[in-house]
């Protein structure tokens, strides 16, 4: 085992001095506390399960906006900050990247060119999980009408939005490498 890649053993945890843990323009996967990955189902995220193939291995980079993924590079995101997360493996033509988004109340693909309309924009709580750390993932902006918390339906498999703005879903996310991106330009 690479000794270098053991930074990314463990998921982030949030300090008070610091932020929740992620930094903007740097790379993660997720898990549910469950251990499941989010994946692709084609366009629609879903976590890890038999009912669906999709697309594993999901590395999301914590961008401060839709716009340029540079912006605040390396800092920490405030405990009371909010982020977006660009799918760094994008489209099947492998055109593009593209958002965590949403079509209508389920997570999303979203293209570059409607982030401003689709792309989500969360921001989080720091938790502890049976002695580690997540974070309870909701919504900074309200999305799909009044829609500002997060779930999962469709028998627990699918991600959607929920109209109780309090309800969060608790995720871990792990750094990880950053992956080339398709059709963007940051710097």
């Amino acid at each position: 085992m690479n000794a270098g890649l053991n930074v990314y053993a463990n998921p982030v945890c949030p300090d008070t001095n610091t932020g929740i843990g992620l930094r903007y323009g740097y790379c993660y996967t997720m898990k549910d506390t469950s251990q499941r990955q989010i994946q692709r189902y084609d366009t629609k995220y879903i976590m890890d399960s038999t009912r669906y193939d999709g697309f594993k291995g999901l590395v999301f980079r914590i961008c401060k906006s839709t716009h340029n993924c540079w912006s605040d590079y390396g800092h920490y995101v405030p405990l009371d900050g909010a982020w977006y997360q660009l799918d760094q493996l994008g489209w099947r033509d492998a055109a593009t990247s593209g958002w965590l988004g949403h079509s209508g109340y389920e997570w999303y693909l979203t293209d570059i060119k409607n982030a401003d309309n689709l792309a989500l924009k969360f921001n989080g709580t720091a938790v502890n999980i049976f002695g580690e750390c997540a974070i309870c993932l909701r919504l900074a902006e309200k999305a799909y009408g009044d829609w500002m918390g997060t779930a999962n339906y469709a028998g627990g498999d699918v991600l959607t939005l929920s109209l109780n703005p309090v309800s969060c879903r608790q995720f871990y996310y792990q750094q990880t490498t950053c992956l080339k991106e398709a059709g963007v330009d940051w710097k």
